[in-house]
Parts: C-alpha cells; sequence; structure tokens
C-alpha cells in the first residue's frame, strides 16, 4: 500500500517558508560577523591584505542571485587559497540555502496544483477542461528537475493520487448517472435512436471516456465505465435469465450463458458499430478497438457466471466430475470462436503490435493456480479411467482389418482408441492460451497415457518371450509342453502382429500429431520463452521435439517384436519341414506329375501359408518385406544345407525339388530376394533335360560336367541357362549331385 505524506495548509506552508528563511538570514549574518571579527588574521599586515582580498571574493560570490554561481565562485576560491575554515563554512551554509529555497519550489508548486483541484466544481460545464489542465500540470510537476527529487516524486505521486480520488468518487458517479438517463431513455438496444437523443448520449459517453483517461487505462478484464453503463441493458438481461432459480441458469449447460452473449453480438454489433463506432476518435482511448472495448463489456458478467459455474463444478467435482470438464470444454471452444470470428484480443491496440495474446474466458476462470490444478487432476483421473476400459475391454487386442487401407499395418481396437482418447485430451487444452497449462497437460496426461500403453505392449511382449524360449527348449528335448503349444501356429503369429501391430499404429499417429499445426506452434512458443535471442529451429528439427523420447520406445519394442515374428517363423518351418527333409530321396524318384507336390510337403505348407498369410494381411508391403525377405533366407539355406547340399539327384528326383520349390514360393508368396534368385538358378542346373544337353550340344550329361575341367567356365551352360549369381566351382559342385 503506498503511504501517502500529509498534505500542507497554506497556513503551515507559510510557516515552513518563514522558518526556512529567518535561518537563512541568521546565517548569512553568522557569516558577515565572522567575515568581520578575524583577529588572528589582522596582526599581521600582509595577512591582512590577504583576508581582505578573501573576503571581497566571499562578499561577491555572496552577492549573485544564482545559488549555482554562488557555489561555483567559492568552490574557485577554495581551489586558489585552498580548504580555508571560513571559505567551507560558507559554502555549506549556501548549499543549505540552496536546498531551502528548491524545497520551497517545490511546495509552492504542490500547493498551487492542490488549491485548484479543491477549486473543482462538479456541476461546472468546463469541469474537464479545468481537469486537463490540473493532470496536465500534476505531469509537467513530476517531470520538472528539482534538487529535492524525493520529494518531488512523493509529492507527485500524493497529486495523483488525490485527482483519482476525486474523479472516482465526485466526478465519476456524477457523469455516470447523466450517462445512465441518457441511456435508458434512448432505448438503443430494442429501438432506433432519435438524433435528439442520440447527440446528448454520445456526448455522455464521450465526457466520461475522458474522465477515466485522467484517472487509470482501463486494462482488460476490467471495462471502460462509459461502456459499462452503455451496454447495461445487456447485463440486465444476461441476469435475468442467468441467476437465481431460473431455469436458464444451470452449471451443467454454461454453453447457454455463453450463447445468449454470442446471440447478443450477432443482433447488435453492427448497430452498435454504426451508433457509437467513433467515440473513441477524440479521447484518450483514440488506439484502442471499438469493438474489443465493448465485447470486454459485455463479457465481465459472463465471466462472474462462468467462476460461478467453475465454483459449483468443484464443490460437486467428487459426484459429478465432468461437469468441471465439459464447463472448460465449452470455455475453450467459446474463446476459440470469438478468435475465429472477431480476432478478439484486449490486448492489441490499433497500428500496434502485441507480444501479448488474450487467454480466454479460460485462463480468467483458471487464473487462481488451485483451480487449474484441481481441473488437471480431475482430467487426468478421467483419462485414466477411460484408459482402463479401453485395455480391459475384451476385443482390446482383435485387428481391425479395415480401419485403413490394403498395403497399410493395422491397428488394434485398442491403439485406435488410444488415438481417440489422446486427441480428445488435445481438445480439451488446444485453445488454451497458457503455456505452463498446455504443456503440463501434456507431460501429466497425454504422454503418461502413452508410456502406460507402451508398458502393456512391453509386458505381453516379455510374456511371449518368455513362452517362445521355453517352447524352443521343448522342441530341442522333443517335448511339447502346454505352454509352448499356447504359441504354436497361428496363435502364436497373432499374439505377436496384435503387439506389432499396435505399436505401428502408435509410432504412426505420434509422427503425425508431430507435425500437426497444434504441436508445432506449443513447441515454437516454447523455444521463444527458453531463448529469445537464439533463432527457433526449423519445422524439421521441431517435429519430434514431444515426442521424440517415446517414439524411439515404441520403435526399439518394434524392432524387437519385428525380430522375434522372423525367429518364430524361422522355428516353425524347422518344426514343419524336418519330415519332408528326412523323407526325401531325390535319387530314388522314378516319375514326377506336373505341379504335384512331395507328400510330406504338403502339411508344411499349409501351416506356413495360414501362419504367413495372417502376418500379411495384418502389416504393411513394407513391413512383410523386411520379414519375409529374412524368411526366404532361412528357406534358401535350409533347401541349399539340408537337400541339394546333401543330396545326389537323378532326372525325376531334381526335376520334383523344382516342382517342391516352386509351390513354397508361390504358396507363401516369397519375395524375390538375390538368396531365392541363386537357388532357383542352382535348381535349374540340377534339372537339365536330356533336351536342354541337345539343344546344348551335348551327347551326355557326363560331357556337360567335362566342360567345366581345366578351367572351363561354363559359358553355353550359363547362357542356356542364365547363371549369372552362380560360379563355375558351385556349378561344378552341383553337376557332382547329379546321377546320369
Amino acid at each position: 500500500m503506498v503511504v501517502h505524506p500529509p498534505l500542507y495548509s497554506s497556513r503551515d506552508l507559510d510557516t515552513k517558508l518563514d522558518a526556512e528563511l529567518s535561518r537563512v538570514q541568521e546565517d548569512r549574518a553568522a557569516i558577515q560577523l565572522k567575515l568581520q571579527s578575524n583577529d588572528d588574521l589582522h596582526d599581521n599586515s600582509l595577512l591582512h591584505e590577504a583576508v581582505q582580498e578573501i573576503t571581497k571574493l566571499i562578499q561577491a560570490a555572496l552577492a549573485n542571485t544564482d545559488y549555482d554561481a554562488k557555489l561555483a565562485s567559492l568552490n574557485d576560491i577554495l581551489e586558489v587559497y585552498g580548504p580555508l575554515e571560513l571559505v567551507l563554512v560558507v559554502r555549506n551554509s549556501v548549499s543549505q540555502q540552496q536546498a531551502a529555497h528548491s524545497t520551497r519550489l517545490v511546495l509552492v508548486e504542490y500547493q498551487v496544483i492542490l488549491q485548484n483541484l479543491s477549486a473543482l466544481t462538479v456541476d461546472s460545464d468546463i469541469v474537464l477542461t479545468s481537469l486537463k489542465a490540473i493532470s496536465a500540470a500534476t505531469d509537467a510537476f513530476a517531470a520538472k528537475s528539482f534538487s529535492e527529487s524525493q520529494l518531488q516524486a512523493t509529492l507527485a505521486e500524493n497529486l495523483r493520487a488525490k485527482v483519482n480520488s476525486v474523479i472516482v468518487s465526485s466526478l465519476k458517479p456524477k457523469l455516470d448517472e447523466k450517462l445512465t438517463v441518457l441511456v435508458n431513455e434512448s432505448n438503443w438496444v430494442s429501438a432506433d435512436v432519435p438524433a435528439a437523443v442520440l447527440g446528448p448520449l454520445k456526448v455522455a459517453l464521450v465526457n466520461l471516456l475522458t474522465l477515466q483517461g485522467y484517472s487509470n487505462a482501463a486494462v482488460y478484464p476490467e471495462p471502460l465505465w462509459a461502456l459499462s453503463t452503455l451496454t447495461r441493458p445487456f447485463t440486465t438481461r444476461f441476469m435475468y435469465h442467468f441467476e437465481g432459480n431460473k431455469e436458464t441458469n444451470r452449471a451443467d449447460k454454461p454453453e447457454w450463458a455463453l450463447q445468449f452473449f454470442e446471440t447478443f453480438m450477432d443482433n447488435h454489433l453492427t448497430k452498435m458499430r454504426s451508433l457509437f463506432g467513433d467515440i473513441f476518435r477524440d479521447t484518450p482511448y483514440h488506439n484502442q478497438f471499438f469493438v474489443y472495448e465493448i465485447m470486454t463489456s459485455l463479457l465481465a458478467p459472463v465471466r462472474i457466471k462462468m467462476e460461478h459455474y467453475l465454483i459449483d463444478s468443484l464443490n460437486n467435482l467428487d459426484s459429478n466430475p465432468r461437469l468441471l470438464s465439459h464447463l472448460i470444454f465449452e470455455l475453450q471452444s467459446f474463446d476459440a470462436r470469438m478468435v475465429s470470428k472477431y480476432g478478439f484480443n484486449p490486448h492489441q491496440p490499433i497500428l500496434e503490435a502485441s507480444a501479448k495474446q488474450w487467454s480466454g474466458l479460460t485462463g480468467d476462470t483458471l487464473r487462481n493456480k488451485d483451480y487449474f490444478q484441481r481441473w488437471l487432476e480431475n482430467e487426468r483421473e478421467l483419462a485414466l479411467v477411460r484408459f482402463r476400459e479401453i485395455m480391459e475391454a475384451d476385443n482390446a487386442f482383435e485387428i481391425d482389418y479395415d480401419f485403413v487401407d490394403a498395403g497399410e499395418t493395422k491397428p488394434t481396437v485398442s491403439a485406435i482408441n488410444v488415438q481417440k482418447l489422446f486427441e480428445n485430451i488435445t481438445s480439451h487444452y488446444a485453445n488454451i492460451r497458457i503455456l505452463k497449462y498446455q504443456l503440463k497437460f501434456l507431460s501429466n496426461i497425454q504422454l503418461h497415457i502413452l508410456d502406460l500403453y507402451y508398458d502393456r505392449l512391453l509386458e505381453g511382449f516379455q510374456a511371449f518371450k518368455k513362452l517362445f524360449h521355453k517352447s524352443s527348449l521343448s522342441l530341442v528335448n522333443n517335448r511339447t509342453t502346454d505352454e509352448a503349444q499356447k504359441i504354436q501356429e497361428v496363435q502364436g503369429v497373432e499374439r505377436l502382429c496384435r503387439l506389432y501391430c499396435s505399436l505401428h499404429f502408435m509410432i504412426n499417429c505420434m509422427e503425425q500429431w508431430s507435425e500437426s499445426k497444434l504441436f508445432l506452434q506449443l513447441w515454437a512458443r516454447v523455444s521463444s520463452h527458453n531463448s529469445e535471442t537464439e533463432p527457433l529451429a526449423d519445422l524439421e528439427t521441431m517435429k519430434h521435439m514431444f515426442f521424440d523420447t517415446v517414439i524411439g520406445q515404441y520403435r526399439e519394442l518394434s524392432t524387437q517384436i519385428s525380430e522375434l515374428l522372423t525367429a518364430f517363423f524361422n522355428k516353425e518351418l524347422k518344426n514343419s519341414i524336418k519330415g519332408y527333409l528326412a523323407s526325401s530321396h531325390w535319387s530314388r524318384v522314378t516319375e514326377t506329375s506336373a505341379n504335384v507336390i512331395t507328400p510330406a510337403l504338403s502339411q508344411p505348407l499349409q501351416i506356413l501359408s495360414r501362419e504367413l498369410g495372417l502376418f500379411s494381411r495384418a502389416v504393411s508391403f513394407t513391413d512383410r518385406l523386411f520379414v519375409l525377405s529374412e524368411f526366404t533366407e532361412n528357406l534358401v539355406l535350409t533347401f541349399t544345407d539340408y537337400i541339394i547340399g546333401s543330396s545326389n539327384f537323378r532326372k525325376f528326383g531334381a526335376a520334383q525339388l523344382a516342382i517342391d520349390w516352386e509351390a513354397l514360393c508361390v504358396g507363401l508368396d516369397l519375395p524375390l530376394t538375390l538368396e531365392r534368385r541363386k537357388l532357383e538358378q542352382v535348381i535349374s542346373v540340377l534339372s537339365v533335360s536330356d533336351e536342354g544337353l541337345t539343344k546344348m550340344g551335348f551327347k551326355s550329361l557326363a560331357a556337360l560336367k567335362e566342360s567345366g575341367l581345366y578351367g572351363g567356365e561354363f559359358k553355353t551352360l550359363r547362357s542356356h541357362q542364365e547363371l549369372e549369381l552362380v560360379s563355375n566351382k558351385e556349378i561344378t559342385q552341383v553337376l557332382a549331385r547329379l546321377e546320369s
């Protein structure tokens, strides 16, 4: 609280000035006496002359009417004759006289302004003119340079407080009363305003605006006095509908009160601008937007009502937590409409940039930190309740094959619902214009939910991995346990696909959120807030700032699941195909039927086709290609090591191998990798027919084998069979497996 000094009456001021002047006269007489009675210096003639000279100089200095000149002359004497006690005493006295004179000037000017203020007559037609002169005099008084600067500053503050007190307690009620009568007489809300009424009404508005300009600059959310009176008809109507036991006054329907405001704006803004849009022109508020100031005035009762609804919602938080959530959501939606429709920013002057943005009715209502914290905790609890519902649903990890287009990784039901939950939470704070509030929502609720979902997926992965290792051990020991049975064949693939699809979908969501306008703008504000001197990061740098850590965790787990899928398919391949490998005697096959595979391959092909088919349906083309390429490489190694590298072939056996391999590639839809192409070239060497030998000019298989001896390059065979991936050594080794 500012403590103002006591105001001086005329009698007090005269008494104080007389005392100061009397003291100055006494000091001057004492100096003269001391100059005339310095006996010690008169004993010597030379000293006597020096004393006379110094005395003349002092008297000459004192004769000057300007105190600064007096002090300058005395300082010159001290510079020539040294620090003589007499001169020092005189200079000190002059300094005191100067201070007393300055004090007198300050007090006199202060008293004049105060007397003019006291002489103001409220009913005078020239009261605003007089007030303008007093205000200008007060500003000039504060700006002047007095040696008594502290006293001057204190008195200037005292004057402003006195002026404001007179305005608020005496002048404002009188002008507001006149304006109220004219507003009621005009009935401007419901009827046309006659020119005979509009003229005086606008004059009264301008007078009250001018008066407030001498008192204080209204700062949002406080409305201008004149506009508050002008919009009183709206306030009366609003209070009628939204106070007391009216059916429209419901805390669960705050949108009704907000809509009442919007309807009034729609119906009357054009009229208000037409009638009163020019009243700021010759007032201290000429640099303000009329529409913004009108809206500020109209919002005053609405804000009070929203604060009452907030208190009601907080009091009923335990029994109805959605009441508070609904209120803040409606406030944010309202704020967004005001900015979108009217560009509303009450902090924005005309033709000037404003660094401050409107925080909305939401920010006004939640300006109490305790209110915000309780709302945040309420939103967090509601979000966690919804998250638990999502995770406990029977179909939480079912794959939704229709949610995205073909060729994209399909999400699970839980992943879709977590996405919806995240975006719904975003809508609850997207229009809050307070940075720290937005960041708390992001970190305390949204990122927390992403972490919880990750933990659930990690838990599922670790459980499957444990079972997978146990099943692998049971296969080594030729035992199939109940646990191993749980992850065999389609059931195991589906469990892994559900985890993989959930992770992949959430990664895509986070990448999209990172690139959304809201989070880019939020990161830009964070960057600007943290370092106003450093340039903002470019958009590519910003994109993953909020989500990069979480995305990294999800990607790492996705990679581990992808590797486990590959290991799972390889295990399934090894487990299912071992009977085929053991039963194949390629040198004893005596005939083949077109497109009829070896019987021992039929069941493995069916099992692997179901598993890989389910996987291919669930994931994107790219993800499928990555895993199936790994699987194809392992299958190629199996055929190379366990069939071609360890068996001898006759003509029909080699032909059957080619049929089996083609059936696997087509049935499993394997990608045409480099390893697959090489194996197929090897099989083509094994499958060379008698007709083919003849076309190449070889009489027998033996002749073909001999063509590669002694540095031969199998040029004819290579050209005929297109063997660009197989070396001469490998051709030789393969031909060695062929029996005539």
